[in-house]
């Protein structure tokens, strides 16, 4: 094992498990699920708040994010859907997030 290995797996390992396994039991909230799906308007409806465009975004880096492992293809697509993941994070937190703490 070099050291890239136990990198990723550390990384997967104790990152996130640690922090997933105790989410999902105690305060599903927390969980990167829980997370995704508020990011990316996830169970709204699709004409509110850029609905449709963000589903599309999380699709596209999802699949892109496939296709690179399983093809090896380039990383480029992953990286612009992962500006627009960004986004769309931003966009959560500066119009929806901020909202139902201010009672809009």
């Amino acid at each position: 094992m070099d050291f890239g290995d136990v990198y990723w797996l550390t990384f997967v390992g104790l990152l996130f498990l640690i922090m997933e396994i105790p989410s999902a039991i105690w305060r599903p909230r927390w969980t990167l699920s829980h997370h995704i799906w508020a990011w990316f308007a996830i169970g709204k409806p699709p004409g509110m708040n850029w609905g449709w465009f963000r589903w599309l975004i999380l699709a596209g880096l999802t699949l892109s994010t496939t296709a690179h492992f399983l093809f090896l293809t380039s990383a480029i697509p992953i990286i612009v859907f992962g500006v627009g993941a960004a986004w769309s994070i931003y966009y959560y937190y500066r119009y929806e997030h901020g909202a139902e703490k201010l009672g809009r």
